[in-house]
């Protein structure tokens, strides 16, 4: 072969060489300059997408609540571990903890506490699984509420949990109030329940024991809704003895209350009606102002106090320029919280004839020196101890804190 001639495998390397595709061209960045003093060029990556960096973030998301999750799941686990403890103080705080992580994990531990010997932890536990609301605990709590025979505290604390179940719990709640041993606490789980007590209780109202009469009236005023203003309207006008025939529907189909002879369901009334704040209310409780009992008078005028509309404030100013002390006794806060210039000789007037340890007590308090030294004097002369906090407090007067 010729020396000038190139070999066979140089022309191979050659022919690979021309059929190779071309390189990308390098990224170039600023000029560097080596220890020598040339320069030398640095080459960096393309730029990531928008796709790429998607994905990273939503990597590092992922990667967050799955920790979360895990440091989520270690910490109730840890609280169900400390049911357990022989401490009943630690056992309380464990029960406290899980309510608070509102975990599913915790119901079945938490039904086993209802039955532990200690009736703060069993307390706690019926308090976390009403937070929980896992209806899992309906019936444990039912059944923890009807053993806690020497714990009313345990026994409220299960019918409220109960009542923050939902429509669920109505029915046994409901069984439950016409119980005499059992009526306050599921009172309470009736009163937590809301308006899905509602009906029931109104349909109460004409019940033929007076107990329940009173105390659903009274839970009708904790509940506030305006369903219960026209039964409730209607026992406040209720002065004839018990009937036992049905009781009659209103237009809306809702049962009505049956007559009764007591004073008191007509006093709950009035002052359930004073909670809703419905102005329907107002021209029946200016009537009962002339109600027979004293009680149900003062119940009214504490209502209309609390109406806080056009027709009740310019009748309660009609009051207090006639100088109806009944009526200035029972609406006692709504006079100090209004602070007329002048009115204070006419609630002084008004203690001394018609008030109580409640009026003088916000009158001592109401950062009104006149109305401070009467009531003062007024709770000696009935010997009252009450508590004066400096600077007022409860009502002020004239709004003013």
């Amino acid at each position: 072969m010729s020396p000038d001639r190139p070999s066979i495998d140089e022309r191979l390397a050659a022919f690979e060489r021309a059929n190779r595709p071309p390189a990308a061209a390098p990224t170039l960045a600023s000029p560097a300059y080596g220890p020598a003093g040339g320069s030398v060029v640095a080459y960096t990556s393309p730029p990531l997408t928008w796709k790429q960096m998607g994905k990273f973030f939503l990597g590092v998301a992922l990667l967050l609540v799955v920790s979360i999750g895990g440091w989520r799941f270690l910490r109730v686990s840890l609280q169900i571990g400390k049911l357990k403890n022989p401490d009943s103080a630690i056992r309380v705080k464990a029960a406290s903890e899980l309510g608070r992580f509102k975990s599913s994990r915790a119901v079945d531990p938490l039904i086993a506490a209802l039955g532990d010997t200690d009736p703060g932890v069993q307390k706690g536990a019926a308090n976390a699984l009403g937070q929980i609301g896992d209806l899992r605990a309906l019936e444990p709590l039912h059944a923890a509420m009807k053993g806690a025979k020497d714990y009313d505290e345990v026994r409220t604390a299960c019918a409220e949990a109960m009542g923050s179940l939902g429509p669920s719990a109505l029915e046994p709640l409901m069984a439950d109030f016409k119980d005499k041993d059992l009526g306050g606490a599921a009172g309470s789980g009736l009163a937590q329940l809301g308006a899905p007590a509602v009906d029931s209780l109104i349909a109460t109202l004409g019940d033929a024991n007076p107990d329940l009469r009173e105390q659903a009236a009274e839970l009708l005023g904790e509940i506030k809704d305006p369903r219960a203003v026209p039964p409730l309207i209607a026992a406040l006008k209720d002065n004839t003895p018990p009937a036992k025939a049905p009781a009659e529907l209103d237009a809306s189909g809702v049962p009505l209350p049956h007559a009764s002879e007591g004073a008191l369901l007509r006093q709950y009334s009035a002052k359930a009606l004073g909670e809703i704040k419905d102005s329907r209310a107002d021209q029946p409780l200016i009537a009962a102002l002339k109600d027979s009992d004293g009680n149900v008078r003062l119940a009214a005028a504490h209502a209309l106090g609390q109406m806080d509309d056009t027709q009740s404030i310019t009748f309660l100013l009609s009051a207090l320029s006639s100088r109806n002390t009944e009526v200035i006794a029972g609406a006692f806060r709504f006079f100090i919280q209004r602070g007329v210039p002048g009115s204070e000789d006419a609630l002084i007037e008004a203690l001394n004839k018609s008030g109580d340890q409640y009026m003088a007590e916000d009158m001592i308090n109401s950062g009104n020196t006149k109305l401070h030294d009467a009531a003062s004097e007024w709770a000696s002369a009935h010997n009252y101890e009450i508590t004066y906090m400096a600077g007022g407090g409860g009502t002020s007067w004239g709004g003013r804190k």
